[in-house]
């Protein structure tokens, strides 16, 4: 008997139109997501003992899971992103922009929208089984590490239907550069350079659902952006004034492949949370944040 192998996946993902090979999402983990039922048990009294039966609503099965990638390059200038559609469904809207204000745009940049269902879907094979999700709403993740990739983590929700034996289908995986997280790279909080050695950002949005007669779907109802940074520390700890004066902070970090094309991740209003010390030879102190509505992302 043959094997289903995980390694054997493809993803396909977009907003408005069920996705083709067009939309191929290449991932860097294997998707794993968990499914739920509405079941329940009841007891019908028919004057026997051993008469607890179950009940399944069978029009409801709940898929959620994390679909990972590195951050890859547009390949520069307006290109689109491969991963706008997932983008789309995190609550961003992207367009062509000017960064350089010479009338001419040179970049594609995304940011945050109230549009609460903006919802997609996706098509998952896995080694000849295809599933396909509706209703999918997404909360976005960042990660950049120095001296690994850049990953983008797209925390999804939304309904399936039952599997099918379908053979994957032929895709072209995005040709790009990843975005490497270098010590010559650029991050930046309120115009100084700062020593990182990781940041983190999260969404936060708040996914809800609609399940009702006609009707069932996942929308975002709001969002919660957080950042955290993490440094190591010489002898300036004016961090800690910093925090408890409540003073406003901005971040930019900003990522280059080896064709000179950028990514930059700008969150201009950043409100202090809290301050967390550490390290087992050399102090090292994660700053924590909220950030504003007003956070971008731009490739060029």
């Amino acid at each position: 008997m043959a094997k289903r192998l995980v390694k054997n996946s493809v993803i396909l993902a977009a907003v408005g139109t069920t996705p083709t090979t067009a939309n191929v999402i290449d991932i860097n983990d294997p998707f794993s997501p968990s499914f739920t039922t509405k079941t329940g048990e009841y007891k019908q009294f028919d004057g026997q003992m051993g008469t607890t039966k179950t009940w399944i609503d069978g029009d409801y099965l709940a898929v959620s899971g994390t679909i990972g990638a590195f951050l890859k390059s547009n390949g520069g200038g307006t290109n689109i992103p491969k991963l706008d559609e997932l983008f789309k469904m995190a609550g961003l809207t992207g367009s062509a922009a000017d960064t350089d204000n010479d009338g001419t745009d040179d970049a594609y940049k995304y940011i945050p929208n109230s549009d609460e269902l903006a919802t997609g879907e996706v098509v998952w094979y896995l080694d000849g089984i295809k599933r396909h999700f509706t209703g999918v709403s997404a909360n976005l993740k960042f990660n950049f590490e120095v001296g690994a990739p850049a990953k983008a983590q797209f925390d999804i929700q939304g309904y399936s239907d039952t599997p099918v034996e379908e053979a994957n289908p032929s895709v072209s995986l995005d040709s790009n550069n990843i975005f490497v997280v270098t010590a010559a790279q650029a991050v930046t909080l309120s115009g100084n350079t700062i020593p990182v050695t990781n940041v983190d950002f999260d969404m936060g949005n708040k996914i809800n659902e609609i399940y009702a007669i006609g009707d069932k779907t996942f929308y975002r109802s709001d969002f919660t952006a957080k950042v955290s940074i993490t440094e190591k520390v010489g002898a300036d700890l004016g961090y800690w004034s910093e925090f408890l004066n409540g003073n406003i902070k901005s971040l930019e970090v900003t990522l280059t492949d080896g064709l000179g094309n950028q990514f930059i991740f700008s969150a201009p209003t950043l409100s202090y949370t809290n301050i967390n010390e550490g390290g087992s030879d050399e102090l090292e102190v994660t700053r924590e944040f909220l950030a504003s509505n007003d956070f971008s992302i731009t490739y060029k």
